[in-house]
């Protein structure tokens, strides 16, 4: 399953889908709020090994330029509204 999303969801339904193995392996996420403003960026968390999805993160590299992000990551580098430990 893949949710792809027009705002970034609450840290609660980030740390869910992380940290529950059964839901990790079988949705990914994509908050492309950031794209939709102009911004091409894109967060993501997806854990399936899923080809059409790795697929479909190339495409949207490739044709529209966003650079995706993994929302669990280095968080130095992401403004403070994305913040979250884990």
């Amino acid at each position: 399953m893949t949710w792809i999303l027009n705002e970034t969801p609450q840290p609660i339904v980030w740390n869910l889908i992380k940290e529950t193995p059964c839901l990790s392996k079988r949705v990914a996420i994509y908050a492309l709020n950031e794209a939709y403003s102009g911004i091409p960026n894109c967060l993501k968390l997806n854990e399936t090994e899923n080809i059409v999805l790795e697929e479909f993160e190339k495409f949207l590299t490739r044709e529209y330029g966003i650079k995706l992000e993994p929302f669990f990551q280095n968080l130095t580098n992401l403004p403070p509204k994305y913040m979250i430990k884990i």
